[in-house]
C-alpha cells in the first residue's frame, strides 16, 4: 500500500503543479487520444498518438493509462485499496521520477533514501 500511496502522491504533485500531461490529447496533430488507446510520451514528457510518435517514446498502455486515471479519479485511500498491478506501479514510478526529474533539471536524492526505507520495512 504504501508504494500505491507513494505513486499516487508523486502524480497528483505533479499535475497541481502543471507537468503531468494530459494522456488523452496527441500534442502532435491535437487529436484526442481514446481511452481504450495507447500513448507514448517524448523526451519532454508530451504525449503522443501512435501516428505522430512512430511508436517512439515512453509507451504507456491502455492498462496503464486506466492506472493513471484511478489516481486522477480517486482519493489515496480507494487507490491503495485497489489491486494495482506491481508493474503499473513500477512504470508509474518511472514516468513520475523522469516527469519530475525534467522539471527539476537534475536527479531526486529522496528516490534512494524511499528505496531504502521500503525495503528495511520489507525486512521487518
Amino acid at each position: 500500500a504504501l508504494g500505491s500511496l507513494l505513486r499516487y502522491f508523486e502524480v497528483w504533485l505533479l499535475k497541481i503543479s502543471g507537468f503531468f500531461p494530459d494522456l488523452n490529447k496527441c500534442v502532435g496533430c491535437s487529436s484526442e487520444i481514446a481511452e481504450s488507446s495507447g500513448v507514448w510520451l517524448a523526451p519532454d514528457g508530451a504525449p503522443q498518438c501512435y501516428g505522430c510518435s512512430g511508436a517512439r517514446g515512453i509507451a504507456i498502455s491502455s492498462e496503464l493509462k486506466q492506472s493513471f486515471t484511478s489516481i486522477l479519479r480517486n482519493n489515496p485511500s480507494v487507490f491503495a485499496g485497489q489491486s494495482n498491478p506491481s508493474e503499473h506501479l513500477a512504470a508509474i514510478e518511472d514516468i513520475s521520477y523522469r516527469l519530475i526529474r525534467r522539471t527539476i533539471e537534475r536527479d531526486l536524492r529522496s528516490y534512494s533514501l524511499m528505496n531504502q526505507v521500503q525495503a528495511e520495512s520489507k525486512l521487518t
